[in-house]
């Protein structure tokens, strides 16, 4: 039987928020390019490219930090700093 593990949940939900970051990132990009170019037509071609390209970016950064640094230490690398700290 599996147990529960804060640490677990905390590590999956920033590995979501690293991938769906540059996931949606790529959509946004790819929504802007199509109004770039035509305001009055869709070209789901852009779109569709650019979300997979956020999607693929992100889950190559998203595995990359996982096994490089744990996600919680790296994600709570900025707090660290007595600056960020002070302006909180």
């Amino acid at each position: 039987m599996l147990s529960f593990s804060p640490r677990i949940l905390i590590t999956t939900l920033f590995w979501l928020w690293v991938f769906l970051a540059l996931t949606f990132c790529g959509a946004f990009f790819g929504f802007m390019i199509n109004l770039i170019v035509n305001q009055k037509k869709f070209y789901p071609l852009a779109v569709y490219g650019f979300t997979a390209i956020g999607f693929l970016i992100g889950l190559y950064k998203a595995e990359r930090l996982r096994r490089r640094r744990a996600l919680p230490e790296h994600m709570g690398k900025p707090l660290e700093t007595p600056e960020v700290l002070e302006k909180i």
